[in-house]
């Protein structure tokens, strides 16, 4: 049963609104969070060396290593991601060691980046929403998708079941989907 938060999760129209007024920087940022779930600490020190166009997956160290054991286990990007990401480093020429995220100045202070993501969300109206909302989001989308318990942790980086359904928000999507499995 999922924990109650006050956390919500963005509707796919948010989403698009979000994707279609942000600037390159701030997209990047976006994607990653939307896309992979990732942390916004972890999103803007990815490097290149860390994508794997090869095997269409993004491996990190997670910077909050205190909730699991530092790995480089991967997270498989979704199509858009990758080709998202494919076109943005031939665009900027980007070496292995380059930082996905692109011209950012404030790479290191998270209160200015999360600021910077919630500014994109306000400027539409849309209220209550940070940087982590996206995480809630895409962790969401997963258990919407059907995606298994196990594959969401492991690309999450999340270790117990009970962190996890803090980011589990069920939506009608979901109850409508669950009801109609019952087999009579």
């Amino acid at each position: 049963m999922p924990i109650i938060t006050k956390t919500r999760v963005l509707s796919a129209e948010e989403i698009k609104k979000c994707l279609n007024i942000a600037n390159k920087t701030d997209l990047t940022i976006l994607y990653l969070l939307l896309y992979i779930g990732l942390r916004l600490k972890d999103a803007v020190l990815l490097k290149w060396h860390n994508v794997h166009f090869d095997e269409h997956c993004v491996n990190f160290t997670p910077n909050k290593t205190d909730r699991i054991e530092p790995n480089e286990d991967y997270t498989p990007m979704t199509t858009k991601l990758e080709k998202y990401l494919l076109d943005l480093k031939k665009e900027t020429n980007a070496t292995e060691n380059d930082y996905v995220v692109p011209n950012l100045k404030e790479r290191n202070s998270k209160s200015s980046l999360s600021h910077r993501i919630k500014d994109i969300f306000v400027s539409l109206g849309i209220e209550g929403v940070t940087a982590h909302t996206c995480r809630h989001t895409f962790i969401t989308s997963c258990f919407e998708a059907g995606i298994d318990t196990a594959d969401i942790m492991k690309w999450a980086r999340i270790k117990d079941l009970k962190t996890l359904m803090v980011y589990k928000h069920q939506t009608r999507k979901t109850d409508l989907r669950n009801i109609n499995k019952i087999p009579y």
